[in-house]
C-alpha cells in the first residue's frame, strides 16, 4: 500500500455528509478491539479503569502468567504499554 498523507484523508473525509461519516466510524469500531477501546474512550470518555485492567493484566502476564513459567517477554510487555498509551491518551495509567 503506498504511503497516504494524512491531508489526502483530510480532504476526503470534508466531502463525506454526516450519515457517510458515521457509516465510516462504524466500521473502524467493529474492525478491532484496540480501535472500540480507542474511540469508547475519546467519545465517552471512560470505561471505570476496565481498559487499564485489561492491558495492565497483559503486561503482568508475560512474567507472572497464571499457571506456569512466564515467558518473560519484554518486548511484548513494552508493546502492550505503547498501545495503551495510544489508545487511551492516559499519562497516568501508562505510567502505572
Amino acid at each position: 500500500m503506498p504511503a497516504i498523507k494524512w491531508t489526502e484523508i483530510e480532504r476526503q473525509l470534508d466531502q463525506m455528509d454526516k450519515p457517510e461519516l458515521l457509516a465510516l466510524l462504524h466500521d473502524v469500531f467493529k474492525s478491532s478491539d484496540t480501535a472500540r477501546t480507542f474511540l469508547t474512550l475519546r467519545v465517552l470518555g471512560t470505561d471505570g479503569g476496565e481498559t487499564l485492567e485489561k492491558y495492565r493484566k497483559r503486561v503482568v502476564n508475560q512474567f507472572f502468567p497464571p499457571r506456569g513459567d512466564g515467558k518473560l517477554d519484554l518486548r511484548e510487555a513494552r508493546r502492550s504499554i505503547r498501545e495503551y498509551q495510544k489508545t487511551t491518551g492516559d499519562l497516568a495509567g501508562t505510567i502505572d
